[in-house]
């Protein structure tokens, strides 16, 4: 990612979306906070994203940095935007 010499072939628009996604881990956090008295709810969907996540981090033989998570930090950010509406809803009403 650092190195200038491999991003010279990347587009503009590639390289701020690689940074980009570089920072999903961080919102995903931010989400659980939000998230946190739901935990229980999201267990099945943390064992089979993770069950996912472990298979192919032992058989894709490339660079394992934060891919495999990409979908699981997606699903956490879009139900802490969800939960987030919804308090504000309440919180206006």
């Amino acid at each position: 990612m650092f190195n200038v010499e491999a991003m010279r072939s990347f587009s503009p628009q590639g390289i701020v979306g690689i940074l980009g996604s570089r920072n999903l881990p961080v919102f995903a956090a931010l989400g659980m906070r939000v998230l946190r008295h739901r935990w229980r709810e999201f267990l099945p969907l943390f064992a089979v994203c993770g069950y996912f996540t472990l298979f192919h981090a032992l058989t894709y033989t490339e660079v394992r940095h934060s891919e495999p998570l990409h979908p699981i930090l997606a699903v956490v950010i879009a139900t802490a935007a969800g939960e987030l509406q919804h308090r504000l809803k309440l919180i206006s009403q």
